[in-house]
């Protein structure tokens, strides 16, 4: 009886050991460069290195590199070393993600420099075409997409249905920064998808009215030069309703009479009215709401604030 007692003591303890063993091994497909690199652990991604492992094995499902780990989840320093080991900056998985794909989809900006600044394909295509610009304008990453044009990313390129990332970054609605920052880089705001959608059509769909209006106020639309000319004619400083100056830069509200608000102002008197707050003029209008469009302030030289005039109450010798 004792005999069989300490039988099945070693039989449970050995199934214990391996449960626990298998926990601590790595997923499937995992080599141990790839465990140490998604541990964040840099000396024993140096060890391994040091003893001759492949620094370029891919998992056996996605095919994601060493750099493909070290990229998704920032690890700077780690991808650095790779790179000094002669990791392939350009590797892709098993859906043409390449590792500066990961960085820009994550927002990790020091990774994607140091890709970048070892000449890692900035216009790299998945299988569906998307580039690096496209992922981190559909993440609303600026930053990146700051980096990624200053490395002459092709602002213009095609995905397989044809959207550019301006499409991208208007649909998505996460930041008018991303969007101005593509207009800046000659970004084309009348493209057009599979569907003949410009990218302000897709901003008005999902609701990103203040997108759409800016992309309606640019200067390649034909409306967009018409606001322009408005805005350079009378050269306004402050707003129409609250009389406070505008700040340079700033996105502020323009309707077809000329006359300039904050988007705040405005929105308030739109919502009663078609008719301009201030010379009552009719406008066009649209879904029976007063037609705004936005535009960028300039910089104006020796600008003064202008107080409101007070009416002079009247008297009993008046």
């Amino acid at each position: 009886m004792k005999f069989l007692k300490n039988l099945l003591f070693i039989i449970l303890s050995t199934s214990f050991a391996q449960t626990i063993h298998s926990m601590e091994q790595p997923p499937i497909g995992n080599t141990p460069l790839h465990w140490a690199i998604h541990d964040g652990d840099i000396y024993a991604v140096t060890a391994i290195l040091e003893r001759g492992d492949n620094v370029n094995a891919k998992l056996i499902f996605c095919n994601y590199t060493p750099l493909h780990i070290a990229s998704q989840n920032g690890l700077t320093k780690i991808a650095k070393i790779l790179i000094k080991n002669n990791a392939n900056i350009n590797a892709k998985s098993s859906t043409d993600a390449t590792p500066l794909d990961l960085a820009s989809q994550n927002g990790h900006a020091n990774v994607a420099t140091i890709l970048l600044t070892c000449k890692a394909n900035v216009d790299a295509t998945k299988t569906n075409r998307w580039t690096p610009l496209h992922i981190a304008s559909q993440n609303g990453h600026t930053k990146i997409v700051n980096i990624l044009l200053n490395y002459k990313a092709n602002v213009n390129a095609r995905s397989m249905n044809n959207y550019t990332s301006l499409h991208i970054a208007s649909q998505s609605g996460h930041d008018a920064e991303i969007v101005d920052l593509l207009l800046k880089h000659h970004a084309d705001p009348c493209a057009t998808n599979n569907d003949g959608q410009t990218p302000d059509i897709l901003a008005k769909r999902k609701g990103h009215i203040a997108i759409y209006k800016f992309l309606q106020g640019n200067e390649k639309f034909p409306q967009g030069k018409r606001y322009l000319s408005l805005y350079n004619k009378f050269k306004p400083n402050k707003c129409a309703i609250c009389q406070e100056l505008f700040i340079p830069k700033q996105l502020i509200a323009v309707i077809e009479c000329g006359h300039s608000f904050h988007d705040k102002c405005i929105k308030k008197c739109s919502q009663a009215s078609t008719r301009c707050p201030l010379c009552r003029q009719e406008t066009n209008t649209e879904d029976s709401k007063l037609l705004i469009h936005y535009i960028k302030t300039k910089k104006q030289k020796n600008t003064k604030p202008v107080k409101p005039v007070e009416k002079k109450q009247k008297t009993e010798d008046d």
